[in-house]
């Protein structure tokens, strides 16, 4: 198998750490480059990482990426909180791209904080289920959780550390895992 993709893409990141201890090769690419861009193309219309290639089949999107790698039975209970993860990853993302184009760099206008407000919310969801969690979890929702919350530190786009005290032991607690390391986009 081979993954394609940017480093510092949380989307990208929560299927390598999906991939943990599978016998995969990453291929990175700088998705705003003209090279990037035309492997993106060459496999997937929509230019977006991750790709997987697996034999003959191309797999895109890492929501389909997930479910190509673990092949188990629709949970959707697990869904709904993996499509909660991805949407609240989506609006970090446009916040982003805002803030890097110059288009509302300090996120005041009102599609901006319609998008905090939905990572809030997302955030606050998530808050209440790690509440009384004492266990050590890491399992795919748990790892594209920890994604999430690790890139909006990394891109610096919404601080959620000072409002959610279970959400950053969460992450405080799975910041010390080696894959977690080995795929920090800082590195």
């Amino acid at each position: 198998m081979e993954l394609i993709g940017s480093k510092a893409s949380p989307y990208v990141r929560r299927i390598r750490l999906q991939l943990e201890n599978r016998n995969y090769q990453f291929t990175e690419i700088d998705v705003l480059s003209q090279e990037g861009q035309s492997t993106l193309l060459k496999y997937s219309p929509t230019r977006k990482v991750p790709i997987l290639i697996d034999n003959e089949k191309i797999i895109i999107d890492s929501s389909n990426i997930s479910l190509y790698i673990e092949q188990v039975p629709f949970d959707s209970t697990l869904n709904n909180e993996l499509i909660l993860i991805n949407d609240a990853t989506d609006s970090a993302l446009i916040l982003l791209q805002l803030k890097k184009f110059s288009l509302d760099p300090n996120a005041e206008n009102y599609f901006s904080k319609n998008h905090q407000l939905r990572l809030h919310e997302i955030l606050f969801y998530f808050e209440k289920q790690y509440k009384n969690t004492e266990k050590d979890l890491w399992n795919k929702k748990e790892q594209w959780l920890f994604c999430l919350l690790d890139w909006l530190n990394f891109r610096e786009i919404y601080k959620w550390e000072d409002k959610f005290n279970h959400l950053k032991s969460f992450y405080l607690t799975n910041s010390k895992r080696e894959i977690c390391s080995s795929t920090d986009p800082r590195n």
